[in-house]
């Protein structure tokens, strides 16, 4: 961060923040969740990004692109949340996260972007099931490919 902002490097940085490091939930270990803090001071143009929205984070990837290639370093600090297991361990390492798992599961970004598609008249309720489950099933076919190259 210290030689891109120096340097005014066409630099974008995309930080996934669920909130969580390891099993620690921010409000933990620091005061606010958002590390644009600690961008700010090399140089970089920030923004808070719904990480949730695909809307927001296309808008975000095109306003940093032209925001770095103008000769600043941009640092999007993309709010979300991991809605699967944290860690590659046995179980879920996060405790008493139940009440945070639903809340953020109903805002999941494919279930978003489907219904912004269908309300703004681009798509039909049937095309993404199909599309989902033409997906599902090209991913199956892909899966039993490998399996069966490394038995």
């Amino acid at each position: 961060m210290h030689i891109a902002g120096a340097w005014n490097l066409p630099l974008i940085l995309v930080c996934e923040n669920n909130g969580w490091e390891m099993a620690t939930a921010w409000s933990k270990v620091r005061k606010s969740r958002s590390l644009i803090p600690y961008a700010e001071p090399f140089g970089f143009a920030t923004r808070n990004v719904d990480g949730n929205d695909a809307l927001d984070v296309y808008h975000a990837a095109r306003w940093a692109r032209a925001t770095a290639l103008g000769g600043q370093p941009v640092f999007l600090d993309c709010f979300t949340f991991r809605i699967g297991l944290y860690s590659s361990h046995f179980g879920e390492v996060r405790s008493s996260i139940e009440g945070e798992l639903a809340e953020w599961e109903a805002r999941d970004p494919l279930k978003r972007l489907g219904d912004w598609l269908i309300e703004n008249g681009m798509t039909a309720g049937d095309d993404l099931a199909r599309l989902r489950q033409e997906e599902e099933q090209r991913i199956e076919e892909v899966f039993k490919q490998v399996a069966s190259e490394i038995k």
